[in-house]
Protein backbone atom coordinates (compact mmCIF):
# COMPACT_ATOMS: atom_id res chain seq x y z
CA UNK A 1 0.00 0.00 0.00
CA UNK A 2 2.07 2.83 -1.17
CA UNK A 3 -0.31 5.49 0.64
CA UNK A 4 0.26 4.30 3.75
CA UNK A 5 3.79 5.34 5.26
CA UNK A 6 4.75 5.88 9.21
CA UNK A 7 5.53 8.52 10.41
CA UNK A 8 7.90 7.80 12.93
CA UNK A 9 9.59 4.75 13.57
CA UNK A 10 9.45 4.97 16.81
CA UNK A 11 7.10 3.15 19.03
CA UNK A 12 5.35 5.41 22.26
CA UNK A 13 7.63 4.62 25.21
CA UNK A 14 3.95 4.41 27.68
CA UNK A 15 3.07 1.59 25.00
CA UNK A 16 5.54 -0.51 26.09
CA UNK A 17 5.41 0.34 29.97
CA UNK A 18 1.97 -0.27 29.89
CA UNK A 19 2.09 -3.75 28.09
CA UNK A 20 4.32 -5.13 30.85
CA UNK A 21 2.72 -3.52 33.33
CA UNK A 22 -0.83 -5.31 32.07
CA UNK A 23 1.27 -8.90 31.25
CA UNK A 24 2.48 -8.97 35.22
CA UNK A 25 -1.13 -8.07 36.58
CA UNK A 26 -2.29 -10.77 34.18
CA UNK A 27 0.33 -12.93 35.53
CA UNK A 28 0.04 -12.18 39.17
CA UNK A 29 -3.81 -12.82 38.66
CA UNK A 30 -3.61 -16.05 37.06
CA UNK A 31 -1.12 -17.32 39.72
CA UNK A 32 -3.48 -16.13 42.64
CA UNK A 33 -6.61 -17.88 40.96
CA UNK A 34 -4.51 -20.93 40.56
CA UNK A 35 -3.69 -21.19 44.38
CA UNK A 36 -6.82 -19.96 45.57
CA UNK A 37 -6.86 -16.30 46.24
CA UNK A 38 -7.48 -13.13 44.12
CA UNK A 39 -6.36 -9.25 44.55
CA UNK A 40 -8.76 -6.46 44.23
CA UNK A 41 -5.87 -4.45 43.24
CA UNK A 42 -4.39 -6.82 40.23
CA UNK A 43 -7.78 -7.64 39.52
CA UNK A 44 -8.65 -3.79 38.41
CA UNK A 45 -5.18 -3.16 36.71
CA UNK A 46 -6.46 -6.27 34.60
CA UNK A 47 -9.79 -5.15 33.52
CA UNK A 48 -8.17 -1.74 32.56
CA UNK A 49 -6.06 -3.52 30.22
CA UNK A 50 -8.67 -5.44 28.82
CA UNK A 51 -9.33 -3.26 25.80
CA UNK A 52 -13.07 -4.14 24.26
CA UNK A 53 -12.97 -4.06 20.38
CA UNK A 54 -16.30 -4.81 19.35
CA UNK A 55 -17.86 -2.40 17.17
CA UNK A 56 -21.17 -1.42 18.89
CA UNK A 57 -21.74 -1.37 22.45
CA UNK A 58 -25.37 -0.70 22.60
CA UNK A 59 -28.16 -2.85 24.00
CA UNK A 60 -31.51 -3.14 22.74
Amino acid sequence: MKHVRMISSKRPVHASWSDDVCFIAFLINKLLTFMGGESPFFLFLEDKCHINTSGNNTQT
